[in-house]
């Protein structure tokens, strides 16, 4: 007699795990490219706030900013090339990029959870889209 020896898997416990793998392992990749801390996250914000409204202004008014208005330019002047100007180029271009990695890293995350969910009960594919998790991948969106 032989006997079929199968493992009971609850598959939606380890599709659950999986997930949480892969939010962890996007949050290690999103790591890459931030600076970790609570109150830095509000100064990002407040630099791209006042970039973006900088930005807005008539060139004349850009002309006469004053530090009081725009603090986190006239603070990112000496490393970002001398002027309001300068630090708003800088920190609007360091925001793209960044929002670029934040969106290719949440396309990966996101593609790869509904792949786990609408995976059929086994365990060996869940295991394989874990496996092969990258987030280095071009994604575009033409």
């Amino acid at each position: 007699m032989k006997i079929n020896v199968t493992k009971n898997y609850n598959y939606q416990a380890l599709k659950d795990d999986a997930c949480k793998k892969v939010d962890a392992a996007a949050e290690l990749e999103r790591e890459k490219y931030t600076t970790t801390g609570a109150t830095l996250n509000s100064i990002y914000q407040c630099k791209i706030d006042e970039a973006l409204k900088f930005e807005k202004l008539s060139e004349e008014d850009k002309a006469n900013v004053k530090q009081k208005d725009f603090p986190f330019l006239f603070a990112e002047m000496s490393s970002a090339g001398g002027s309001p100007q300068a630090s708003a180029d800088v920190i609007i271009a360091a925001h793209t990029v960044w929002k670029t990695h934040m969106a290719r890293i949440e396309h990966v995350r996101r593609n790869t959870k509904v792949a786990i969910q609408l995976a059929l009960n086994d365990k060996t594919t869940i295991d394989n889209l874990l496996k092969n998790l990258n987030f280095n991948v071009t994604v575009t969106y033409d």
